[in-house]
């Protein structure tokens, strides 16, 4: 019987924005690992330029369990290759044509569009975040919960009503971020041999909804560490 590939499904804070907090959060870090390793994970995937596999696994290779370094790749992605006794990780970043430029006009064409700005406020000010005093597994555990998840995705596809004149600064952003998701899923794709494959992928938040719908679409298994995906 054919077995199929199981993706787990990560979206992450990025930690360079709150160094020193996350550097007194070196425990709860390894509950976390321990929570995703359960799962025993094939393959680590993670967000980092795919051209440049050298550099991400020199640094593996270097840097210990990873515990060294505040980026959410080494404190996350490098413990767990570690746990796991991989030899290797695996770059699957594409960042494609997405420029400033593209995300300014959107929220400046966004400005006339008030339902689209409430739904964005709405997220931001119930954003979870990497807080003192809450074990860092809530906090990946309210990140990547199902409800935040399905209203990152809505907010998203409301960027396509977003015109400003002759101009569609919704439909030129969602473009470029679907190229890319598409340029991940296929480099996450690449790395998969054959069947029985159980990779894991970290990934900023924001990519989560996309990349879920495309794995689930081409019949792989989406696992949640926090609380299955239905």
């Amino acid at each position: 019987m054919q077995k199929s590939n199981e993706i787990i499904l990560v979206g992450t804070f990025h930690f360079l924005q709150g160094g020193d907090l996350i550097a007194e959060k070196q425990r709860e870090l390894e509950d976390l690992v321990e929570r995703i390793a359960v799962y025993q994970p094939t393959k680590v995937a993670l967000e980092w330029n795919h051209d440049d596999h050298g550099t991400l696994n020199k640094q593996y290779m270097a840097k210990g369990n990873g515990a060294d370094h505040l980026h959410e790749i080494h404190q996350i992605g490098f413990r767990l290759g570690h746990r796991m006794q991989h030899d290797r990780v695996y770059a699957v970043n594409w960042e494609g044509q997405l420029t400033g430029e593209h995300v300014e006009s959107l929220y400046g064409a966004m400005q006339e569009f008030p339902d689209v700005v409430r739904r964005m406020e709405s997220i931001q000010n119930h954003q979870p975040e990497v807080r003192e005093g809450i074990h860092i597994l809530e906090s990946y555990t309210k990140l990547n919960d199902e409800k935040f998840i399905e209203k990152l995705e809505a907010l998203y596809l409301s960027f396509v009503r977003v015109t400003q004149e002759d101009q569609e600064p919704g439909m030129d952003f969602l473009k470029r971020w679907m190229e890319r998701e598409l340029r991940i899923f296929k480099n996450v794709l690449d790395i998969a041999d054959g069947e029985g494959e159980r990779i894991f992928l970290l990934i900023g938040n924001d990519h989560v909804w996309m990349l879920r719908n495309l794995f689930k679409g081409a019949g792989w298994n989406v696992i949640n560490p926090f609380g299955e995906y239905t």
